[in-house]
């Protein structure tokens, strides 16, 4: 049974596809310059209101893991299948909706209009990253999003478009943890390990992962034993 504010949310649908309808009878050729221009720039606005409204209820669509009732391995998989979006774009969508919980002023700065939908992704998809490459034992995701939220906002109320937004943000891991890459690199040389073993055919098996130094190292020895014979050599192991 549908609650009362699921109620409110359906009527709040109906009331949007007929004013799509509305649009939609109403040619712009019509319409002078100024007109069409003031529609669109209402219409994008209202575009990313309702591109937040849609994130709210994927992000509760994700965690209650809604796909499997329509037989998707994923949050992602259901928008690319189900409402034909575009991997790259659903994907990002998924990202969004999950840290929107994670972002109350950047929700609320878009619901102002101080911000786009399009930056509130981008800060979005920086924190995801940021938290990704952050040391666990050092931050947790939420207070990664309390310090990075405000850093990236003051990017965006600066006028700075998306791409820019989105340059500042990959650099944001580096100023909230400044020490973080050389812990990273640490780490990695710390957990090196490397197997190698005869199988019963005979082969050799190499397996293992190193740090970027040392994999760069071990890359190039075994191209160069490993370069392919000419029509002259011989194939065989000897």
């Amino acid at each position: 049974m549908c609650s009362p504010q699921c109620g409110s949310a359906m009527e709040g649908l109906e009331l949007l596809r007929r004013g799509a309808a509305l649009l939609a009878a109403h040619d712009p050729a019509d319409a002078p310059v100024a007109a069409a221009t003031e529609q669109l720039r209402e219409l994008r606005g209202l575009i990313d209101d309702l591109e937040v409204e849609s994130c709210r209820r994927l992000a509760r669509f994700d965690a209650c893991r809604g796909f499997e009732a329509e037989e998707a391995r994923s949050a992602k998989a259901w928008l690319v299948h189900a409402c034909g979006m575009v991997a790259g774009e659903a994907a990002r969508r998924v990202t969004t909706a999950r840290q929107l919980h994670r972002l109350p002023n950047a929700v609320e700065e878009q619901a102002q209009g101080e911000v786009s939908f399009g930056q509130l992704q981008v800060i979005a998809d920086a924190v995801h990253h940021a938290i990704r490459a952050a040391d666990p034992d050092e931050w947790t995701p939420d207070e990664l999003a309390e310090r990075a939220e405000p850093i990236l906002l003051d990017v965006a109320r600066a006028g700075v478009d998306c791409t820019g937004l989105a340059k500042a943000g990959r650099r944001l891991h580096a100023v909230l943890d400044p020490d973080g890459a050389e812990r990273k690199l640490r780490r990695q040389f710390r957990d090196r390990q490397l197997s190698v073993a005869t199988t019963f055919e005979g082969m050799v098996d190499v397996r293992g992962h190193g740090d970027p130094a040392t994999g760069v190292s071990v890359q190039a020895a075994i191209e160069a034993f490993t370069k392919p014979p000419t029509s002259t050599e011989d194939w065989s192991a000897a």
